[in-house]
């Protein structure tokens, strides 16, 4: 905090929100100092992750509406400044950022919110025994830790096959097979199965990645022809299925920067 108020920049570097930071974080969502910075955006996030790993859904979701506000007009401050600067004599001279939220990084924490918000929504959030508690500590997993993968075993031993956040806990599973092709498997099946909830959609969004991925790191020419028509095709089949997706935009970007044949 000290360091915001004399730089007025801050640099974070982990993508969960760990409690022992809590304090700093909720300082930048409550102090007026801070309130209102871009840092504070992303404490909100923070905060309302633990609060949903809480179950304090509806809080959370308020949080996440205010962060979801406050980002769009940060963003578009920024994308105007960009501009201003670039159409300048001096665009190539350009001043020190104000904070490390620049567009792209305010592009990615806008989908967190909008992933997290979509995660405890009414579509998982049903009154059943145990699927409130269910719900909390998913929310609440860490993708780092050591046990995350044996966590997500003992959530899925818990639920029925209609349980509506096992489509959540399968695409987690998926994301942690090693192999590329095996995991292209599981999640192309995942979206079959699972094709109108988050996680069905959300499965189709890491299968385009990992196509991209696959497109960019193969060196034999005819079958990086064949993995480049491959991620077009995913990526055009999610912007046909999901087209007010919050994933929408950043998958249209996706499509774009990739040839076309």
């Amino acid at each position: 905090i000290r360091l915001l108020g004399q730089k007025e920049m801050l640099h974070f570097y982990s993508d969960y929100p760990y409690e022992r930071s809590r304090e700093i974080w909720y300082r930048l969502y409550s102090e007026s100092e801070f309130d209102k910075s871009p840092e504070s955006i992303e404490a909100r996030w923070r905060i309302a992750k633990h609060w949903a790993g809480q179950g304090k859904f509806e809080l959370a979701e308020e949080l996440l509406g205010q962060a979801e506000t406050m980002l769009a007009a940060e963003r578009s401050k920024l994308l105007e400044k960009e501009q201003t600067s670039d159409e300048s004599l001096f665009g190539l001279f350009r001043l020190p950022a104000d904070s490390v939220m620049t567009v792209p990084k305010l592009n990615e924490l806008q989908r967190r919110l909008s992933q997290l918000r979509t995660l405890i929504g009414p579509e998982n959030r049903i009154d059943e025994a145990g699927a409130i508690e269910r719900l909390a500590e998913f929310v609440m997993l860490n993708p780092h830790a050591r046990d995350y993968s044996q966590r997500l075993d003992g959530l899925l031993e818990q639920i029925e096959d209609k349980d509506r956040l096992r489509d959540n806990i399968l695409l987690a599973q998926a994301k942690l097979v090693a192999d590329e092709q095996l995991r292209a498997e599981k999640l192309s099946e995942l979206h079959k199965e699972f094709g109108k909830t988050d996680g069905g959609m959300l499965a189709l969004y890491e299968l385009g990645l990992l196509k991209i991925g696959l497109y960019q790191g193969e060196s034999n020419s005819e079958q990086k022809k064949k993995y480049l028509a491959d991620a077009r095709a995913t990526l055009e089949s999610f912007l046909n299925s999901y087209p007010a997706s919050f994933c929408a935009e950043q998958v249209k970007k996706n499509l774009d920067g990739l040839p076309s044949n």
